[in-house]
């Protein structure tokens, strides 16, 4: 590879290989594939993801306050719940954050009941996101 340097030439290697790899993955294309492109331009390989409009999913921000020391307690039973995506401590009036994704509204309706009854649980505040103006 005339002008191309040794760290570039590394690189293009790691590329490379990662391509194939995620070729592999996904069971898109093989080395004749490649050789078929045109010559400097590399194909991207991507993944589709499940998009939450199409499926009526219902996703929420759960704010809440826990009692005393049972923050880890809290957190322990929180992380049983499916329907929590993410969950982060916060500072201010709430000590948790929780990321909530349902498949539908009747999933969704119990469970900030479910929350409530944890031991150390005394609050919380549910939002229903309703629409992503970006992302």
């Amino acid at each position: 590879m005339a002008g191309v340097s040794p760290e570039n030439s590394a690189v293009r290697v790691v590329g490379r290989l990662a391509t194939d790899h995620a070729d592999r993955l996904v069971g898109h294309g093989d080395q004749q594939d490649r050789e078929t492109q045109v010559p400097g331009r590399d194909r991207g390989v991507g993944v589709r993801v499940r998009d939450h409009r199409a499926t009526g999913e219902v996703r929420a921000i759960s704010f809440i306050e826990v009692v005393g020391r049972t923050t880890d307690h809290v957190i322990a039973e929180l992380r049983g719940f499916p329907e929590i995506m993410a969950l982060h401590t916060t500072n201010g009036g709430w000590d948790l954050v929780a990321e909530i994704s349902c498949e539908n509204l009747r999933d969704f309706d119990e469970l900030p009941r479910r929350m409530r009854g944890i031991n150390g649980v005394v609050n919380s505040e549910t939002s229903l996101l309703l629409s992503s103006v970006v992302r």
